[in-house]
């Protein structure tokens, strides 16, 4: 079962929906899309349509996170996404490609640094460890290129190991 679906709207109605309700990435779960299922459904519809994303998510691969991001705003329509529950970890990163993002008043954003797990010595642990951090300046990018606030005020969120949730009046200001 698909836990994600693209809406094209028939003829007259020029609205095109995506809605991300699920991980993002492969999961144990079943409940999720990867980069390529999104890339591919994305393919379909008339790139030059508005489209509307509701994100339902919270998270998962940083890889494939930023490759919808990226997809997202390769979009030449106007694109709206709208957080109907929550959006955290990646998917508050995806919800940042749209040109507008809108928040329910009773849903909830999260940025935090990403994570991970392995196992090894030393020097595999502290090239993981790096790595975390070079994903963690790619996601920086995405959030300063939205908000417009500094690059180290939002690097900080992404590298303090804490959890931010946003009320979606915190998250719009």
């Amino acid at each position: 079962m698909k836990w994600f679906y693209i809406n094209a709207k028939q003829a007259a109605d020029t609205a095109q929906e995506i809605f991300i309700f699920g991980d993002i990435g492969e999961s144990w779960f079943g409940e999720s899309i990867t980069a390529k299922q999104f890339v591919d459904e994305l393919a379909a519809l008339d790139t030059a349509l508005p489209l509307t994303i509701r994100i339902n998510s919270i998270g998962g691969s940083v890889i494939d996170g930023l490759a919808i991001y990226n997809a997202i705003k390769r979009h030449e329509g106007e694109v709206t996404v709208s957080i109907e529950g929550i959006a955290a970890s990646i998917a508050g990163l995806i919800a940042m490609a749209g040109d507008t993002v809108e928040i329910a008043e009773n849903a909830r954003l999260m940025v935090h640094a990403p994570w991970g797990s392995t196992a090894g010595n030393a020097q595999k642990l502290r090239q993981y460890a790096d790595q975390l951090d070079a994903w963690a300046e790619s996601m920086c990018a995405c959030y300063v290129a939205k908000t417009g606030k500094p690059r180290d005020e939002m690097l900080a969120l992404l590298k303090d190991g804490t959890d931010h949730w946003y009320s979606a009046d915190e998250a719009m200001a």
